[in-house]
């Protein structure tokens, strides 16, 4: 989806440099809520190149970076790029601040420049669907249910996680929020995991436990 009040020219150009994707369609609109209007219709945008200022009768003003806290509620999944005349760094860091996933400044870009870009947000979001997918995975694996995207979330990062090795994990919430779950989801299927109740040890038993102890050093320490 496309914003901007050049959409048209900006959109018969990226279709030039967008070819080669088969599956690529663009959708453009002049002004901020012709762009709400066709979310509203359920297109299933996943990138919005997106203007800051755009000129009406009562002169100019940054609808742009005004919506974009709208664009992220209406499509929590699609990548936002900013593209403007203004690469002010304090535009640009309230640009992102408000969740556009990135930006780009009018005069220093080609259109396979922003081809490229919109290529590279497409991955990403594929990237993190089947990150996504991963953690549903993971979930069902140790019969964790839930209904929230915030725990969706966690269980994708502890699939992304579970991929790497020797990497030191650090899980911290609440009593009940299911800090052991996740922790034996990330451990699932590894002979190196083993849980230990630290709380119903003492001092120098835990001591023992996890950094070992000489042989000899009390009654059963035979290694």
């Amino acid at each position: 989806l496309i914003i901007d009040d050049d959409a048209e020219m900006i959109r018969d150009l990226l279709g030039s440099v967008l070819e080669d994707l088969s599956d690529f369609e663009v959708v453009a609109v002049s002004s901020v809520q012709d762009g709400l209007s066709r979310i509203s219709e359920g297109k299933p945008f996943n990138v919005v190149l997106l203007d800051i200022y755009f000129d009406s009768e009562y002169g100019t003003s940054d609808e742009g970076l005004q919506v974009i806290p709208e664009l992220r509620k209406r499509l929590p999944e699609a990548e936002i790029i900013v593209h403007s005349g203004d690469d002010d760094p304090e535009t640009i860091a309230k640009a992102r601040a408000l969740g556009a996933s990135s930006f780009l400044a009018k005069h220093n870009y080609s259109y396979p420049a922003i081809a490229a870009k919109i290529r590279s947000a497409l991955h990403r979001i594929v990237a993190r669907k089947s990150t996504a997918e991963d953690g549903e995975e993971l979930a069902k694996s140790v019969g964790a249910v839930f209904v929230s995207k915030a725990m969706a979330d966690v269980f994708a990062a502890a699939a992304s996680v579970k991929k790497v090795d020797d990497v030191n994990v650090l899980i911290t919430g609440p009593t009940g929020a299911g800090k052991e779950v996740i922790a034996a989801a990330i451990g699932k299927g590894s002979k190196k995991y083993f849980s230990i109740n630290c709380a119903a040890l003492t001092d120098s038993l835990m001591e023992s436990e996890l950094f070992g102890h000489e042989k000899g050093a009390f009654t059963g320490a035979i290694k």
